[in-house]
């Protein structure tokens, strides 16, 4: 017998997969058909960069050149970090891509510079509206017209230690008072030991958001306007910085501390609680294995409630030549079929969007998934607007990082943050 690559692993185990779901194991009316004669040759941008996530894509690519012979799909990765000011400029410069990932966060400034197609009589004239739920398509629309298709979520979860937690004698959190308990409960530094893995360096940004809405502070309002309340502001970033500053609760390094950095002390017995979403799964899965080494739980909740969000991923037709427009279009919407979310959840633990899918028993029955399912249905994506990333990357997180540092104060950051945010939304 050969032996076998993981990705031609991963490869004959989709098309195993595909075979029994076209076979009957999901209803037919849960299958998009085949656009029959369609033909072109499209690029697609996309920020599948982690292995795992990359070896699934493929498994997804192959199945679509499978489905659809006359149609090339030549994929380009694009650092995330790198992507808005890649695409920007192609598109400045007449040379975009002819379809795209799209993050709802992205939708609006992706919109401005005349970035995406609109896809509502598309969207309309398809039965993708049955499938997915309509608050699914949120992220993508803007002023009432469509912009992207579902392809995947990533819901908001908390990954605990079950290990430490069972030796400790604790339960997971339910709320914020109750993860500082336990954070300071877990955390003995002695022996390399921290409660909490907080994302202090690149990406983190979002978190001090989601915190500051926990807390009862809006960032924007329904008109987009600035909205932040100080005073609640301030006390939701003065308990989440004194995790750092007061009770020591995460490791010294959380101002360099991004994603790989995090999921590495998670996995190495350094930290016992992580926040991220369902996209990581595969990942904490390959690592611990199933064996009770860590699980999985719903966000702790704020005075204001549970803040966390079901973010779908999209994918949008950006810039193709007419000729290539329904070749686009065959790829973009195969994103949205059943067969092709069973897949790539499988093989990535990317959450699927469409309803069918969700209500799967291989999903209902996989304890890991509960606090997604738990989840998914009480949140929604996150706040957009026109700036807003930038606003995040260059004023919150900075501002954050100072604070952790102690150059400033929770009240200091927040004014930056405010002045910030008044200068993005309306310069």
């Amino acid at each position: 017998m050969a032996n076998l690559t993981r990705r031609d692993f991963l490869k004959r185990t989709a098309a195993a997969s595909a075979g029994l779901l076209a076979s009957g194991y999901l209803p037919a009316s849960s299958r998009l058909l085949a656009q029959e004669g369609v033909t072109g040759t499209i690029d697609y941008w996309h920020n599948f960069i982690a292995e795992f996530v990359f070896d699934g894509f493929e498994v997804v690519l192959e199945n679509f050149r499978q489905q659809y012979p006359d149609i090339t799909v030549n994929p380009l990765t694009i650092p995330n970090a790198d992507f808005m000011t890649k695409f920007t400029t192609s598109v400045v410069g007449g040379d975009a891509p002819d379809t795209t990932m799209v993050q709802p966060d992205r939708v609006p400034d992706m919109v401005a510079v005349g970035g995406l197609q609109d896809l509502t009589e598309r969207v309309e004239n398809s039965d993708l509206m049955e499938k997915i739920p309509a608050d699914r398509w949120a992220g993508a629309t803007l002023d009432g017209r469509i912009y992207g298709v579902p392809s995947f979520m990533f819901v908001d979860w908390m990954y605990y230690r079950a290990d430490w937690f069972e030796e400790a004698g604790i339960e997971p959190p339910t709320t914020f008072e109750e993860f500082t308990e336990a954070a300071i409960a877990l955390t003995d530094p002695a022996n390399g030991r921290y409660g909490f893995g907080m994302r202090g360096g690149s990406g983190g940004q979002g978190f001090v958001t989601q915190i500051i809405e926990a807390f009862g502070s809006p960032i924007v309002d329904e008109n987009g306007q600035p909205a932040m309340d100080f005073d609640k502001a301030v006390e939701g970033l003065r308990w989440y910085t004194d995790l750092h500053t007061v009770h020591g609760v995460v490791p010294p390094s959380v101002v360099d501390d991004s994603f790989r950095q995090l999921m590495e002390a998670f996995q190495t017995d350094q930290t016992a609680m992580l926040w991220h979403h369902t996209g990581s799964l595969a990942e904490m899965r390959t690592v611990l294995g199933d064996e009770g080494t860590f699980m999985t739980a719903i966000r702790p909740a704020g005075p204001a409630g549970l803040i966390a969000n079901a973010t779908p991923s999209y994918n949008g037709i950006s810039m193709p030549e007419p000729e290539n427009e329904e070749a686009a279009w065959a790829w973009v919407s195969y994103w949205a079929e059943v067969d092709t979310q069973v897949t790539f959840l499988e093989e990535t633990g990317y959450f699927p969007t469409s309803a069918l899918v969700a209500d799967d028993e291989r999903v209902q029955s996989n304890p890991l998934y509960a606090a997604a399912l738990a989840t998914v249905n009480e949140v929604g994506p996150p706040t957009t607007f026109p700036g807003g990333p930038g606003w995040e990357q260059t004023v919150v997180l900075p501002a954050f990082q100072r604070t952790l540092l102690g150059e400033i104060t929770p009240e200091d950051a927040v004014e930056l943050m405010m002045e910030g945010l008044e200068e993005a939304v309306n310069g």
